[in-house]
């Protein structure tokens, strides 16, 4: 029989193991607390967006994309150290909004090239001759991610407005409306569906350069 010691031992050695195996993130470890923190503020939007359509894969955002390739840097990490990821160099589409606190955003777009040409091809069409800003709805995207709880690390919930700056909620009130704009019409096109989602994706970068988080 197993006793708890070698349980435990067995336990540590496996941590260790993997603490070894991890591969390293020496860009995301010398950025500063500021800009992790932005990063988690993308990536937990874009999860509170795809939750709440499940079977439709919504966009990248900026903080999940980057979080991949700098093991844990944001966007407005990647922008400040090295400029426009190689993948947006030349976006599909390119929109501009000031933050509440004066600060200018460019925000790029690009359709991923995955599942049906056809439906890849129709996606980036659309991005390149939409102005998807002036169809996004802000304001109601606003009211829902300021109404919002957010969780905490001891399971408890506390207002996003509590959490997050003005120009942060402002930020996810852009972004994520212009990512239902996407998507809706891609599901009026019929190459999304709501019930069986798509192999499509897009994906995303933003510069808000001089704002403070």
């Amino acid at each position: 029989m197993t006793t708890d010691s070698q349980d435990h031992t067995s336990e540590r050695a496996l941590v260790e193991i993997l603490d070894d195996s991890a591969p390293g993130t020496p860009m995301a470890d010398a950025l500063p607390g500021s800009i992790l923190s932005t990063m988690v503020l993308d990536a937990r939007a874009e999860m509170k967006r795809s939750r709440r359509r499940r079977a439709t894969p919504r966009s990248v955002a900026i903080g999940t994309v980057l979080i991949l390739t700098l093991g844990g840097a944001g966007a407005a990490a990647a922008a400040t150290i090295s400029g426009w990821e190689p993948w947006v160099q030349n976006p599909d589409a390119i929109v501009h909004f000031t933050l509440p606190s004066g600060a200018s955003c460019e925000y790029r777009i690009v359709a991923k090239d995955t599942g049906d040409p056809a439906d890849f091809t129709a996606a980036r069409d659309y991005l390149k001759s939409t102005d998807v800003l002036a169809l996004a709805d802000i304001d109601g995207e606003l009211v829902r991610v300021t109404a919002r709880d957010v969780g905490q690390d001891d399971g408890s919930a506390v207002p996003a407005t509590s959490v997050y700056s003005e120009d942060q909620l402002y930020y996810q009130g852009v972004t994520g409306a212009i990512n239902n704009v996407l998507w809706d019409e891609m599901e009026a096109r019929g190459i999304a569906s709501p019930v069986t989602g798509s192999d499509l994706s897009f994906a995303s970068q933003s510069d808000c350069a001089g704002v403070n988080w």
